[in-house]
């Protein structure tokens, strides 16, 4: 989605969240996978969208163990990044109830060389014909707060980008510098409040809420969805929810005047 839809990425990558909304609609499943740019600014869009509440299971993929917690703290949280008996322990302790062991069964290579997962990301051609890149970033590691506003590029850049995942064909210092802006900013917000015991600040404008609702609209008229009504109704009732928090938020700079996105029908 981040390939298809830059459009909706002009403060934090609202097409990953216009995945995991479609995600929801079609399947019912309401669990998230919010590291590839960083969990606290997937959890910041969730909040600022109204869709926090809908979240049932968190699944950490990278980062630390009890960063996660602490950034999903009231839903079910899945640890699936499990090396070794030790981190089903810590998990455990940390109250997760559900765990992927790939990793501990083999499922990465343990040689001196690792296949590239940047395999799996390829480009896609946009219907105006031009050509798009996702990337994923993941969860800060390398130091021990796990907070990507912590990243020091003198002490930490080797290791971070040696996780970093972008196509060989797309620009790849530009999608890493785009991608840690996306997670500086929720890991930044996150800090600042657990500190100061606030609830943190939004992180979207009402501009960027309603070009996300407008898309999912959009793709509600669908000819192909209105085959599906349990699925479309699931989707307009988040569109809902999508509209009324956008209508909370302030506006962008110099966007003018008038509140909400006025799509409802």
């Amino acid at each position: 989605m981040m390939a298809l839809h830059p459009e909706l990425d002009h403060n934090l990558p609202m097409s990953s969240l216009l995945w995991t909304v479609l995600f929801w609609g079609i399947t019912s499943n309401h669990t998230i996978l919010p590291d590839a740019f960083g969990s606290a600014s997937f959890k910041a869009m969730l909040h600022d969208t109204g869709l926090l509440h809908h979240v049932t299971m968190a699944r950490q993929d990278s980062g630390h163990l009890s960063r996660f917690t602490e950034i999903y703290p009231s839903c079910l949280r899945m640890a699936s990044e499990i090396e070794n008996f030790k981190d089903v322990m810590d998990a455990l302790a940390l109250g997760y109830v559900a765990f992927g062991a790939g990793g501990f069964f083999g499922e990465k290579r343990r040689s001196l060389t690792e296949f590239s997962l940047a395999a799996k990301l390829t480009k896609a051609r946009r219907s105006d014909g031009s050509d798009g890149f996702a990337g994923k970033l993941g969860d800060f590691g390398a130091a021990p707060s796990g907070s990507w506003a912590d990243y020091d590029p003198a002490s930490h850049e080797a290791k971070a980008k040696a996780k970093f995942i972008v196509s060989a064909e797309a620009d790849r210092e530009a999608m890493w510098a785009q991608m840690l802006s996306y997670a500086t900013r929720g890991d930044v917000a996150h800090d600042r409040a657990t500190k100061s015991g606030l609830p943190p600040p939004p992180l979207l404008t009402s501009d960027d809420v309603c070009t996300f609702a407008a898309e999912l609209k959009r793709l509600l008229s669908s000819p192909t969805l209105t085959r599906f009504e349990d699925m479309a109704s699931r989707l307009t009732a988040l569109l809902r929810d999508v509209e009324a928090a956008g209508a909370k938020l302030p506006r962008a700079a110099g966007s003018g005047g008038g509140e909400g996105c006025g799509l409802s029908s």
